[in-house]
């Protein structure tokens, strides 16, 4: 016998206290509609505000499919989390835009130039309009 074995009579190890769970066909079955669902990282653009962010959350959250939705306006990222077979990225993508904004699929390293570009033509737009409205407004 090991010290570790040996326990004064009337002590309980704590060992014996702990049990673990055992694997049950009900989290055998949770595991596998876990792996169900799949993951979509994209890059939204036109966003302006929490609003927006908001919007777009509640919008994808209430299509069929959509397990969750989370938006960030500082990144201009979403991340989607759906059941391939009820729904697809590119569902997803068209409804985004559809409520007027830019979405395209975040890759690695191509996420950046992709905001950079959207940002630009966003600020290109503002100044457009600004210099249109500033040559009527002077006239």
């Amino acid at each position: 016998m090991t010290k570790m074995d040996s326990v004064p009579r009337g002590y309980v190890k704590a060992a014996d206290l702990i049990k673990l769970p055992s694997a049950t066909a009900a989290h055998t079955e949770l595991v596998i509609e876990e792996d169900a669902f799949s993951e979509a990282n994209l890059v939204i653009g036109g966003m302006t505000c929490s609003s927006c962010v908001n919007s777009i959350e509640k919008h994808l959250l209430s299509q069929p499919g959509i397990k969750t939705a989370s938006v960030t306006l500082s990144t201009c990222k979403g991340r989607f989390t759906f059941d391939p077979e009820v729904t697809r990225i590119k569902k997803i993508i068209e409804t985004i835009e559809d409520m007027g904004f830019d979405a395209d699929v975040a890759k690695a390293g191509h996420a950046i130039n992709k905001m950079n570009e959207m940002q630009l033509e966003e600020i290109r737009k503002w100044r457009r309009a600004f210099l249109i409205n500033l040559a009527f407004g002077v006239s």
